[in-house]
């Protein structure tokens, strides 16, 4: 861990025992607490989650900032909200997982790694919220920060409603065959969710005033708005249309990171049968290289545009 996170962690605790102390609260053991400003109501009205990726410091460092602000706030909070530590083990190690990637352990328990441990308890909480974001950075420079999520109506539109200057990229409920994410098990069971890649992993101001925003906004979520009807245009959000898989021996072109733009025919890696090319106008996505490649399935994704390609599942 180094300075920047164990005071950012310090004060995590510090504000989770402040809201302890001075209001309505409830701790989920080893990840976070439940802050009831609706008593009236037994669900959780907004779920933010942080380091399910353990060596994804920014989630947290934005919560620390959000939880701020709601402290100093003249008025008490007036809805449910629980904020979720997701891989504390990983975290205090700067790794992104022990076991098994736990951002793929979701739903799927036969395997009882760590990983599967935490999924479990953390399934609890998402199976009772109305509302989740997922916080996450990624391992390579991104020229965006974007979000990613299962595709509903209702999901499509809080992304939209949350950020007008963000990537919105969508799926079916398959994302990856590593397993399923946090967010597409808590669209499963019933809640509007959706991952927000803040950036690059490291500690970024931009980053954390724009996710702290992001986050502010989440509050003002109600179900009656994002359950009615409405229509999504397809020409908003992106799907992938091409991923590399890392059993075929590929290896990326060097410099690739997320939305690097390419053109069809483009030359993106190659593998012992020779070049592999973009199928499609898109751009890169979680482009892997050296350690990582060893850990995923894949090493890297190619998204376009939806309305022309489609909601990829």
């Amino acid at each position: 861990m180094d300075s920047t996170f164990k005071k950012y962690l310090k004060e995590f605790y510090d504000l989770q025992s402040w809201f302890l102390l001075n209001c309505e609260c409830k701790i989920i053991p080893s990840h976070g607490f439940i802050l009831f400003g609706n008593q009236s109501s037994k669900r959780i009205d907004l779920t933010i989650s942080m380091l399910v990726h353990g060596n994804e410091p920014g989630g947290l460092y934005a919560v620390v900032e959000f939880l701020k602000y709601l402290k100093s706030q003249p008025q008490p909070f007036s809805k449910n909200l629980a904020i979720v530590f997701g891989h504390p083990i990983a975290a205090m190690q700067n790794k992104r997982f022990i076991q098994k990637d736990l951002n793929r352990a979701f739903g799927d328990h036969e395997n009882i790694t760590i990983e599967d441990q935490i999924a479990m308890s953390l399934e609890r909480v998402l199976r009772n919220s109305n509302f989740v974001i997922d916080l996450h950075q990624t391992a390579q420079d991104s020229e965006s920060d974007f979000f990613i999520f299962a595709f509903t109506s209702a999901s499509a539109k809080w992304a939209l409603n949350l950020s007008s200057t963000s990537y919105n990229i969508v799926h079916g409920k398959e994302f990856s065959k590593d397993g399923m994410t946090l967010d597409t098990y808590a669209c499963l069971h019933g809640a509007i969710a959706l991952t927000y890649e803040m950036g690059e992993i490291g500690y970024c101001e931009n980053q954390i005033a724009k996710t702290k925003e992001i986050l502010i906004k989440s509050t003002e979520a109600s179900l009656d708005e994002y359950h009615s009807n409405h229509l999504i245009e397809l020409k908003k959000f992106l799907s992938w249309s091409q991923i590399l898989y890392a059993d075929t021996n590929a290896k990326l072109k060097p410099g690739l990171k997320n939305f690097s733009t390419v053109s069809a025919g483009d030359i993106i890696a190659e593998n012992d049968s020779g070049p592999i090319r973009a199928n499609t106008d898109g751009y890169i996505l979680f482009p892997k290289y050296g350690e990582a490649t060893q850990t995923s399935s894949e090493i890297c994704r190619l998204v376009s545009w939806a309305s022309e390609t489609g909601i990829a599942h």
